[in-house]
This record gives C-alpha cells, sequence and structure tokens, in this order.
C-alpha cells in the first residue's frame, strides 16, 4: 500500500489568527479583573475585622 502526504500550510488564517488573539485578551482582562475583585474583597474583609 502507498501512502501519499501532501503540505496543506501552516499556521492560523488571517479570520483564526483574529479570533485566537480575541479570546487572548478576554482571559487577560478576565484574569486581571478577578485580581481586582480578590484585592477588593480582601480590602473589605480588613477593614471589617
Amino acid at each position: 500500500m502507498r501512502l501519499d502526504w501532501q503540505y496543506a500550510g501552516h499556521g492560523h488564517t488571517p479570520g483564526e489568527s483574529a479570533l485566537a488573539a480575541t479570546i487572548a485578551r478576554a482571559l487577560q482582562l478576565n484574569r486581571e479583573t478577578a485580581r481586582e475583585a480578590l484585592r477588593d474583597q480582601l480590602v473589605l474583609e480588613g477593614a471589617a475585622a
């Protein structure tokens, strides 16, 4: 049996790259927001103690 392979390219299409960048930015903003919320919560708990 003979198998032939054909190179189909590499990397993402421009649309896939844009989508990946959008998702990465959303994840980064989510992490930053969570850190800020945690910091605020710790400040509030410290003030209440």
